[in-house]
């Protein structure tokens, strides 16, 4: 059965998984923050986030979901993100960290998970477990681009000054 899920699991699922391990690797060492690229990989979270909550309703679960998200993403990129500074070349870079690595690899788990649940017995209880761990990776990502940004605009400030 096991076998059977991976052979039928679409090629764009892999195409996601390699391109989050791409990233998530990345983050391991000190990295050169390129705003568009941060700016598109929040936006394609956000979008698939949103696309997945397309047929589902906001409820207070799901906005306790996405405040925890937001927390969560406080408490476990912070520390990472305190890390921004400006090289010689004048460019932001963070440190690296494992954060960034691991969650995004628990998140394509779990999600991966909870779809080939749904997909087997389509039972609501799934689909609230996926809608709920949706909600959290969309306040995870939101609050960690807002922080991001919230950093660059200090150091930009504190350069300028």
């Amino acid at each position: 059965m096991f076998l059977s899920i991976l052979e039928h699991t679409p090629y764009w699922v892999w195409l996601i998984f390699l391109i989050l391990l791409k990233i998530g690797y990345a983050g391991l060492s000190q990295q050169v923050v390129h705003f568009r690229r941060w700016l598109l990989f929040t936006l394609f979270i956000v979008t698939m986030s949103l696309y997945q909550l397309r047929n589902s309703h906001i409820s207070v679960s799901s906005i306790i979901a996405f405040t925890f998200g937001v927390v969560l993403s406080h408490k476990i990129f912070i520390s990472q993100l305190n890390t921004l500074f400006i090289n010689q070349h004048n460019e932001y870079c963070l440190k690296g960290s494992k954060t960034l690595f691991i969650v995004l690899m628990l998140l394509f788990v779990v999600n991966y998970t909870l779809t080939v649940l749904i997909t087997i017995s389509s039972d609501e209880l799934w689909v609230s477990i996926n809608n709920l761990t949706t909600y959290i990776t969309l306040g995870l990502f939101t609050c960690r681009a807002y922080e991001l940004y919230r950093k660059i605009t200090q150091l930009t400030a504190l350069k300028s000054a």
